[in-house]
């Protein structure tokens, strides 16, 4: 039988040999890469795919669709992210994007709180990881609806350097993704009193202020998987957070979890409660987006918290994290401490900042200087030189500052999206359109929203998605015609899913297409996507 050393040693040199092909596949070494900072209104993401936003960028020629193919977006509080990698041949002078290599070109859309970047990074080709292996959770940060608080963002920033933190001293693998707010996991179905609890009454939220997130687990052992929820689970019940991990045996899909902890709402407040607000202002009204990219690393994410843990007051409102083509992208949204503060002008120093070209660790101090109000915080040294060793190299994409919508929205549903697609030339923008054309035709499905989309290619010719749309619950009013809710939302998932196979057509091989208001029940997945 192998020893251990050996099994290690193949999987190293499986390692190095997906990097050498890599380096063979993309000579240049640098992948173009699209993001997206935009005040968040539905239809944005079919606006970018059909090329409306490519004019800012090249006002005067023909603009053309951007070729998105793994790409990323969210949604928050009235605040968007949208991340393409674009399909691109090699070209060293950089001439098709129409910038130099490494440059950042950066474009707004007047009157319209977007801003969008492009340019090219060095991926990490030696990141490597099996995406069946990965340790997946969620930690609620509140259970209910809530207006969003300056308080929230400092406890969803604590969960984020736990996770962190259990990723590199436990696992000694990285984090993959980082996702807030989600949709909370429906009841528990395992408990003893479920039977009542069974079918709900009401369509699931869309959102709650809740992180989820997945770590690779390079040696996949049932020890490390307890280690792991151990830690959590510890970490979880003196904070009062609320805590689900996914179900890893075989067979079972995304979206299948087991409680691990209930939510205490009333330590969660009392730890986290407004001491850190400025003045008598508790209320976020505000947030500034960041996107952070560059070379997947092991502990980008560590050092990067780590960093912000010391302006103490800081919080992160939301975040969405992921690797895409060996790039790692982190994106948050930070809040806003001062007292009184004008959008207009802190854009315009975030704007003076951006002009100042420099990495990381020069320009983020002088963005968090302004976002704080109780002085500069004193970055202690070792702390300063891990991030910028791990992340000096980084791109830093940075506002505009936004105003978040902090009340408590009307209440909205969720459904998920699942698609495969086959071709050559499959990009993101044909099952995408095809989906919201689908939408379109029909007035009671018009008012959805893009709430999370990942869609990634997974061989030469396959492009496999999954993502999640929000509706405003009062279209299941008397539950669609049904005698419960849960019967309603599967004959209406089923009714946009046959929509949208109809609207696709033979224009790509389907090789899979699903439309359900669970998420365990989308397709066929082996394999998480996120």
């Amino acid at each position: 039988m192998a020893s251990n050393q050996d099994r290690v040693s193949i999987r190293s040199l499986a390692d190095l040999a997906r990097a050498g092909f890599s380096i063979l596949r993309k000579p240049s070494m640098q992948v173009a890469y699209e993001v997206h900072h935009v005040h968040d209104r539905q239809g944005y993401l079919q606006d970018v795919l059909h090329g409306n936003y490519s004019r800012i960028f090249e006002p005067e020629s023909d603009p053309t669709p951007p070729m998105f193919v793994e790409t990323l977006t969210t949604a928050a509080h009235g605040v968007g992210l949208v991340v393409g990698v674009r399909a691109v041949s090699a070209d060293p002078d950089g001439q098709r994007l129409g910038m130099g290599s490494g440059s950042i070109t950066q474009a707004d859309d007047p009157g319209k709180a977007s801003r969008a970047f492009r340019s090219k990074a060095d991926p990490n080709v030696s990141f490597v990881f099996d995406v069946a292996r990965v340790f997946e959770g969620l930690i609620s940060i509140e259970v209910e609806p809530t207006a969003l608080l300056l308080r929230h963002g400092r406890a969803i920033r604590k969960v984020m350097e736990e996770i962190a933190r259990i990723a590199v001293d436990i696992a000694e693998a990285p984090v993959l993704s980082v996702q807030s707010p989600v949709q909370l996991p429906p009841p528990d179905f395992n408990r003893a009193d479920t039977e009542a609890r069974t079918r709900p009454k009401t369509w699931p939220r869309a959102m709650s202020l809740a992180v989820r997130f997945a770590i690779a687990i390079p040696k996949p052992t049932s020890k490390l998987r307890l280690a792991l929820a151990d830690a959590l689970a510890e970490f979880c019940r003196e904070h009062g957070f609320g805590l689900w991990l996914a179900d890893s045996r075989s067979g079972y899909r995304a979206g299948n979890w087991f409680t691990i902890c209930e939510h205490s709402t009333d330590t969660v407040r009392k730890l986290f409660d407004g001491a850190l607000d400025p003045g008598n202002r508790s209320q976020a009204h505000a947030c500034v987006p960041i996107t952070l990219v560059g070379p997947a690393r092991l502990d980008s994410l560590a050092s990067l918290l780590d960093y912000l843990h010391s302006y103490h007051e800081l919080g992160i409102l939301a975040c969405s994290m992921a690797t895409i083509d060996d790039l790692a992208f982190i994106h948050l949204q930070l809040t806003i401490n001062t007292e009184q503060v004008r959008l207009v002008q802190l854009n315009e120093a975030i704007d003076k900042l951006a002009a100042q070209s420099g990495s990381p660790p020069h320009v983020l101090p002088r963005l968090l200087a302004r976002l704080v109000s109780r002085g500069v915080q004193d970055v202690g040294h070792e702390v300063k030189g891990r991030f910028a060793h791990r992340m000096g190299d980084y791109h830093l994409l940075t506002g505009p500052a936004i105003q978040v919508r902090p009340e408590v929205s009307p209440w909205r549903g969720a459904l998920w999206v699942s698609w495969e697609v086959e071709g050559r030339d499959a990009e993101l923008r044909y099952p995408f359109l095809a989906l919201h054309d689908a939408l379109a035709r029909n007035p009671l499905w018009a008012d959805s929203n893009v709430e999370y989309l990942i869609c990634r290619k997974v061989r030469n010719s396959v492009l496999r998605g999954k993502g999640k749309l929000s509706f405003p619950a009062d279209i299941a009013t008397n539950n669609f015609g049904y005698e419960d809710i849960p019967s309603g939302l599967s004959a209406f998932s089923e009714s946009i899913e046959n929509a949208w196979r109809a609207e696709l057509g033979e224009r790509h091989r389907v090789r899979e297409l699903t439309v359900s208001w669970r998420e365990y029940w989308l397709g066929h997945w082996t394999s998480p996507l996120d």
